[in-house]
């Protein structure tokens, strides 16, 4: 599998479902941002489901921010994304859904562990790629104890699962 990388910066998004304009997404705003390594799923066969070339993520202000690039825009809609924060020290696993629903619209949920108010502080958007801030500071997450996982799919399946041993 792919090797994560750490981020090399601080990174600078602004949340609206778009990179700097148009441009990739080494350019700009996730220009710092580290990657997750992409691990599929041995039950899933790579040429069915949802393509999702990478997820990125990078640290702004003591918040985790993520990035979620799809092969194409039109296979955001519907999907569900699941997002693990384990911290090192403790038992406590934090794990949120984001389901993407039409226009843009994010429907963010707890699932597990203290996160109401993580779930509730979430800004998202989604259009060609969906871009999220997590403020993790207010579960007492900070970037050097956890490590980090993101699962992708709809319906149910997992399609894609991403993760990183650890996010410092």
């Amino acid at each position: 599998a792919p090797s994560s990388a750490a981020p090399i910066g601080p990174v600078h998004p602004v949340i609206d479902g778009t990179i700097g304009g148009g441009r990739d997404a080494e350019d700009g705003e996730w220009a710092a941002a580290g990657i997750l390594a992409h691990d599929l799923p041995s039950t899933m066969q790579r040429a069915e489901g949802t393509k999702i070339r990478e997820v990125r993520f990078g640290w702004h202000d003591g918040d985790l921010c993520l990035l979620v690039v799809p092969s194409a825009a039109s296979v955001l809609e519907g999907l569900h994304v699941e997002i693990r924060l384990t911290p090192q020290a403790s038992a406590d696993e934090v794990v949120l859904t984001l389901s993407l629903e039409n226009t843009g619209a994010v429907q963010t949920r707890c699932l597990r562990g203290p996160c109401e108010h993580l779930a509730e502080g979430v800004i998202a958007a989604w259009e060609h790629v969906l871009e999220l801030i997590l403020p993790v500071a207010s579960v007492g997450l900070d970037a050097t104890d956890f490590s980090l996982m993101v699962n992708v799919g709809r319906n149910g399946l997992t399609e894609n699962t991403f993760q990183s041993l650890s996010v410092v």
